[in-house]
């Protein structure tokens, strides 16, 4: 019982360093991460707009979504991009989302 707990253990822990995990953060805590930060902008003042594209991994084994800059700009409906910042969550590397924000008009 206790070598299957150790294997399991160390598989968890290897998928968390290995796997990346959708951590694209300058700060991963081993148990949790949940860190907002930005990834660009523009000289546009006005933000009346945001829209948001996310990415799914379990395990750092299967992976879905798009959370690229174009798709957050569909999803608000934005043609001029003031911001562009990102959201990531990150649980033990059992589950991660990196999400891309994009404020504008």
């Amino acid at each position: 019982m206790f070598r299957r707990l150790t294997q399991i253990i160390s598989l968890s822990v290897a998928v968390m360093f290995f796997g990346g995990c959708l951590a694209y953060t300058p700060v991963v805590g081993v148990a949790m991460t949940l860190v907002q930060g930005p990834i660009t902008a523009t000289t546009l003042d006005q933000s009346a707009r945001t829209g948001q594209s996310c990415a799914s991994s379990i395990m750092g084994l299967v992976s879905w979504g798009d959370a690229s800059i174009n798709a957050a700009k569909n999803a608000g409906q934005i043609k001029q991009v003031a911001s562009v910042d990102f959201d990531t969550f990150n649980l033990l590397g059992m589950y991660g989302r990196f999400c891309t924000i994009v404020r504008g008009n």
